[in-house]
């Protein structure tokens, strides 16, 4: 576990924590931009050949709670996601939907600040040199 390596590393509680925090944060960060990459990703429709898988299976990101929170009309996206579709137009027009609430840039921006806030609380507990 991380609190074993931790341990083994001679780290304190509080670095322990500044260690466990950052790595779950990594994995949140990981998860948003797969989730990105699901919707706009080149490699993933060159994989696949379409985006949107996570429309199809209907899945809650965080793009789309941000797009229910901010949508004049969210239940367009949500009657699509409900229906699990393959039709691609319909997906289409889902990421559409999201882009017009500005979710993905939403999304990129949350995990970036994620990030920098997550390296800014390790490299306070842990300085160079």
């Amino acid at each position: 576990s991380s609190r074993m390596v931790c341990a083994s590393l001679g780290a304190n509680e509080q670095q322990t924590q500044v260690l466990i925090q950052f790595v779950e944060n990594m994995g949140v960060a990981f998860q948003i931009q797969d989730d990105l990459l699901n919707l706009e990703g080149e490699e993933f429709k060159k994989t696949k050949g379409y985006n949107g898988e996570d429309i199809h299976e209907g899945k809650i990101t965080l793009m789309v709670i941000h797009h229910i929170q901010n949508a004049k009309n969210p239940n367009e996206l949500v009657e699509i996601l409900k229906k699990r579709t393959d039709d691609q137009v319909e997906i289409q027009r889902a990421i559409e939907l999201l882009k017009s609430t500005d979710s993905l840039n939403y999304a990129r921006k949350r995990m970036h600040k994620l990030l920098d806030d997550s390296y800014a609380k390790l490299d306070a507990e842990f300085p160079a040199g």
